[in-house]
């Protein structure tokens, strides 16, 4: 008893214990519990009979996902276990069976969580356009099947959710408006993935990316560099914006005095 109880007390404190106790004791079900329950890799050293305990498991899981990998078959089947897993973990459901790799609800439980563990899901939820459009970044869009690159529908909704996406999109994908605007209204330095002049001279375009990107304006073209209504209305989002001020934006009095009316210490971009 006394083995027992100082074995337990060394699994609370570090669950790896459970790899130096008799194998008697991989066997408890609450030494088991509380060494997985510390860190969910212990469940490598528990007996077959508790890798398939779905308490001990989905303890396991709960403290880290990829202790999946330890279970045993049937609860690597298990949806309740799986999503539990993937919820901690998205790069679990490579650990899962290929039933659950194929079930949209547990796949997007673990792509919700890390974007590229679409790569350990069925051929055919990676090749699903609706489905990859649904949950598309761009982690999700470089997992995906190629084909899905070219699809014009997937990469604006891919963008929309995560503005890196653009840089997976073919060039005439990064030529669309309506795609490139709202890639880089969820993330302003996509910008940095469009090469097209049209666009790069674009105002509302710039000033979106410029609401989160402070290199919005080094990419803009040099016409709105020196408009000064576009100056005004890119130092009202941010003041430092004043440095890239040229020609007559940058003699501007308004987009100067709104400079340094929000912050001081834009002064030091006006004309001397």
């Amino acid at each position: 008893m006394a083995a027992l109880t100082a074995a337990l007390e060394a699994c609370k404190l570090d669950g790896y214990a459970l790899a130096d106790v008799t194998r008697k004791q991989r066997d408890d079900d609450k030494l088991v519990l509380a060494a997985v329950s510390e860190n969910g890799g212990a469940l490598q050293y528990a007996s077959e009979r508790l890798r398939d305990d779905e308490a001990v498991v989905r303890a396991a899981v709960t403290s880290q996902g990829e202790a999946l990998e330890h279970a045993s078959e049937r609860l690597r089947g298990d949806p309740t276990i799986a999503s539990v897993a993937c919820t901690k973990a998205g790069w679990a459901l490579r650990h899962c069976s290929a039933a659950l790799q194929d079930d949209e609800r547990v796949v997007a439980t673990a792509v919700d969580n890390d974007g590229s563990s679409l790569k350990f899901a069925s051929a055919r939820l990676r090749s699903d356009a609706t489905f990859v459009g649904a949950h598309g970044g761009s982690k999700i869009l470089e997992a995906a099947d190629p084909s899905l690159s070219n699809d014009a529908t997937v990469c604006a909704a891919c963008c929309a959710r995560d503005g890196e996406a653009l840089s997976l999109c073919p060039e005439a994908i990064r030529k669309d408006r309506s795609v490139v605007l709202e890639a880089v209204k969820s993330c302003g330095a996509a910008l940095r993935h469009v090469d097209d002049a049209k666009l790069l001279a674009d105002a509302d375009i710039v000033l979106a990316a410029a609401a989160s990107w402070g290199g919005a304006l080094e990419r803009c073209s040099p016409r709105l560099k020196q408009d000064p209504a576009f100056i005004r209305q890119a130092v009202a989002i941010d003041p430092w914006h004043l440095q890239h001020a040229d020609g007559p934006a940058a003699q501007d009095r308004a987009a100067v005095l709104e400079a340094v009316t929000r912050d001081g210490s834009a002064l030091q971009f006006a004309p001397h």
